[in-house]
């Protein structure tokens, strides 16, 4: 299993400086105490802030939603879904009743990955293609 890294700013650019401009620990250190005064530490703050809100926001509307198909039709648009026994859960189906999706599945490529969905990531890229604007 990954490890779920943390959003911090100090987190991040740490991450970035390490792996990307070889600092070690040490060197590191003493850089950040120098550049996270700097106006782009500011900057680069702000926008990972922004990202996390962004992220915060698609994990809200998913699990607000999650497991809650009729929730969502009443509150966001109409989507063809049905129980289905023998997974006891809910689907997506077509015109004809057809299954086309997980209920569950469906709400997080809408919610989760579309929030993502600018990252180049190899692991998404298949998915990004089943994605609605």
């Amino acid at each position: 299993m990954k490890e779920i890294k943390t959003l911090t700013t100090e987190s991040i650019i740490k991450e970035f400086f390490v792996k990307h401009k070889n600092f070690d620990e040490e060197g590191w250190s003493n850089f950040w105490e120098d550049y996270k005064k700097s106006p782009i530490a500011n900057d680069i703050k702000l926008i990972i802030e922004l990202c996390v809100q962004r992220i915060r926001s698609a994990c809200e509307f998913y699990l607000r939603y999650k497991d809650k198909p009729d929730l969502f039709c009443e509150e966001q648009f109409q989507v063809n879904w049905k129980y289905y026994l023998k997974t006891a859960g809910y689907v997506i189906v077509d015109e004809e009743g057809k299954c086309t999706d997980y209920y569950n599945d469906w709400l997080f490529k809408k919610s989760i990955l579309k929030c993502i969905k600018g990252i180049k990531n190899e692991n998404f890229e298949t998915i990004e293609g089943n994605l609605e604007e």
